[in-house]
This record gives C-alpha cells, sequence and structure tokens, in this order.
C-alpha cells in the first residue's frame, strides 16, 4: 500500500520537488518555487484525489485517505524545524475537519499553535516536577462493582498533595 501510495504521490510532483517517508504512513514533502496558497491548495487537493482512487492489492480494490498539513518557509526565514512544526500544526487541523482534506497554516493556525506548545511545555515540566495526581474511581462499566477502575490525572501541585496518602493506600492495597 505506502509503496503504491508513493508512487502516486511522486507522479503529481515536479522534478524539483522533494519527497520523503516520515514514519509509517506520513510523507513529507518539499515544493520548490510555489509562492500562493492558492497553488499549494491546487497540489494538495490533486494528491488527495490520486491518492483516494482505489488501490489493487492480492486482487482486491481497497481506498486509502490522506489528510495535508500545508506551510511554506516565512519569509526571510528558512527555519525547518518551524516549518516542519507549522506543516504538523496544519496536519492535525486537516485531521480534525475530517478525512481527505487538507489545511494550510495561517496567523490564525499559528496562534493555537503557539498556545499549544506553550502547554506541552508546561506539561513536560509539571512530569518532570511529579505535579500530576493519579487518582482512581471504581468504575461499573459491568454493573459489577470493585470489578475495575477510571483513572483521573490532575495537574496541581497542591492536588498532589492531597492525593499523596491516598495514592500510598492505593499502592499499598
Amino acid at each position: 500500500v505506502i509503496i503504491q501510495v508513493a508512487s502516486r504521490i511522486k507522479k503529481n510532483l515536479r522534478e524539483q520537488d522533494f519527497l520523503a517517508r516520515m514514519g509509517a504512513d506520513e510523507f513529507a514533502i518539499i515544493l520548490k518555487n510555489f509562492t500562493s496558497d492558492a497553488d499549494l491548495s491546487l497540489i494538495a487537493r490533486q494528491l488527495i484525489s490520486s491518492i483516494s482512487e482505489p488501490l489493487e492489492i492480492s486482487g482486491s480494490a481497497i481506498t486509502v485517505g490522506a489528510s495535508i498539513g500545508l506551510a511554506q518557509v516565512p519569509v526571510g526565514k528558512a527555519d525547518v524545524d518551524a516549518l516542519k512544526a507549522y506543516a504538523e500544526a496544519a496536519l492535525y487541523q486537516a485531521k480534525k475537519n475530517g478525512k481527505n482534506t487538507y489545511h494550510v497554516f495561517s496567523n490564525d493556525l499559528a496562534h493555537s499553535f503557539h498556545e499549544r506548545v506553550a502547554l506541552h511545555a508546561m506539561m513536560r515540566q509539571a512530569i518532570k516536577n511529579k505535579e500530576f495526581a493519579v487518582t482512581l474511581h471504581p468504575s461499573d462499566v459491568l454493573h459489577i462493582p470493585g470489578l475495575g477502575f477510571d483513572g483521573l490525572v490532575g495537574y496541581s501541585p497542591i492536588a498532589m498533595a492531597k492525593n499523596a496518602i491516598g495514592m500510598a493506600i492505593a499502592c499499598e492495597e
């Protein structure tokens, strides 16, 4: 499947463009000499159309979808890490919007992206400082008391102190 999808992507690219497989089912494409979001959107629609055509695998027709995040290098900057992060933020938004969609990174998305980056940094620091507290509650999904537990994770140095005794008792049990 991946080989056929990669082949379809490559057929939609020009000689000067670059295609790389980034993960199990994730690709990165670098398009050179594109200046407008309209040009990028056209390529994205072509890629989605091509990828979503049925594939033949072992005599069976299957269909796959694609979500695409688009970002342009900011004028005067060639920050590869920022470009990748912006494309990933746009990809996240495309996936949020549904299957076979694309999203172009924008100033609005930049604001929510920076908020998310700050939240991730705060969470990493909270993990490092052991500021998360886990509280277990009996689960009665099957209406059998005591069969299982639901865990809630809270973030607060105060909550951590309050739950320390309860967590110690739960560990002993």
